[in-house]
């Protein structure tokens, strides 16, 4: 599968079917595809690119074939569906994080590329930039590449928190965020930092000389302690 996934993703910046100043265009293995812009007019996006023929019917449990070309030019401006999975709990922090909304149809035809490129080097490969892969995470159990954390307006646009800012937090980073933080953010950031260095120095979160003791967390006898 990787030969077809390879070629799909490098094939954008070999061909371009477009005269005009900004290339929507291009000839991939299957064909021609379009790409639109995003939220952000730098920025174009090629969603639901087929890599290979879909794993249906006699492809059931067969080794990847290639891409079936089409006729004519494939907008690419919707996902493809997400494998068949059991989903994620509504309410859950993964439904909430990562899922979808609206939710796509699950279908076994769910081998397709989503691809987000400068609008600018559409079509121009002496340009010469680098590709980034990601694969959508899930524990084998569920999860695709239409994920949030895929398709999302670029760092900057909102300011606070943000998935796995904990960090930024906690190590009182946040001066080096591309974020725009609020003076509550700093304030919170502080007071995380401060914990973590108790609990580094002293294994207590609210400090040495505290009265009571911090009971320690064990897989058999988990609870919840509010910081205070």
């Amino acid at each position: 599968m990787n030969k077809y996934l390879i070629i799909a993703v490098t094939a954008l910046a070999l061909a371009s079917c477009s005269t005009g100043k900004t290339i929507d265009t291009v000839s991939v293995e299957g064909g021609l595809i379009q790409g639109v812009l995003t939220e952000n007019p730098d920025v174009m996006v090629f969603k639901g690119v087929p890599y290979a023929a879909a794993p249906v019917v006699d492809l059931r449990w067969a080794l990847p074939q290639p891409v079936i070309p089409w006729e004519g030019v494939k907008v690419a401006d919707t996902f493809g569906s997400p494998a068949i999975q059991p989903g994620r709990a509504p309410g859950s922090f993964y439904y909430k994080e990562f899922q979808p909304e609206p939710l796509l149809p699950q279908s076994e035809d769910c081998l397709f590329l989503n691809i987000w490129t400068p609008a600018d080097a559409v079509g121009h490969p002496e340009t010469g930039l680098p590709v980034a892969m990601w694969i959508h995470g899930g524990a084998y159990y569920n999860g695709c590449g239409s994920d949030v954390a895929f398709d999302r307006k670029l760092p900057g646009d909102d300011a606070g928190a943000f998935h796995s800012a904990e960090l930024w937090y906690m190590f009182n980073t946040l001066g080096r965020s591309w974020r725009p933080m609020e003076e509550h953010d700093f304030e919170l950031s502080e007071e995380m930092m401060d914990y973590w260095t108790n609990f580094a120095k002293y294994g207590n979160p609210n400090g040495k000389d505290v009265e009571g003791e911090w009971k320690p967390y064990t897989r058999l006898d988990p609870y919840v302690e509010l910081l205070k």
